[in-house]
């Protein structure tokens, strides 16, 4: 609903700000079925080495890339110590 896609926000942007300490992300996001009409939730943690705002995508150090609009949570202690409220 739209306050959790605001609250999802203020998490991504509080990561993004942060992003040169470099801290361990948990991200929670859909990876769609490319044969049928559906797909499944996968998690992953890891660094982000960049946000590519042009293309809409997180990629991790690992060179994994995650769709910004196929995010539906992340985790992270950084988050912990921030007011999300």
């Amino acid at each position: 609903d739209e306050e959790e896609k605001e609250l999802l926000d203020r998490k991504l942007n509080i990561i993004i700000e942060k992003i040169e300490n470099k801290p361990t992300i948990k991200f929670t996001y859909f990876i769609p079925d490319l044969k049928k009409k559906g797909g499944k939730y996968t998690s992953i943690i890891g660094i982000i080495k960049k946000v590519d705002l042009y293309n809409k995508k997180i990629i991790l150090e690992d060179k994994k890339e995650i769709l910004l609009e196929n995010i539906i949570d992340v985790e992270s202690d950084i988050l912990n110590k921030e007011k999300l409220e």
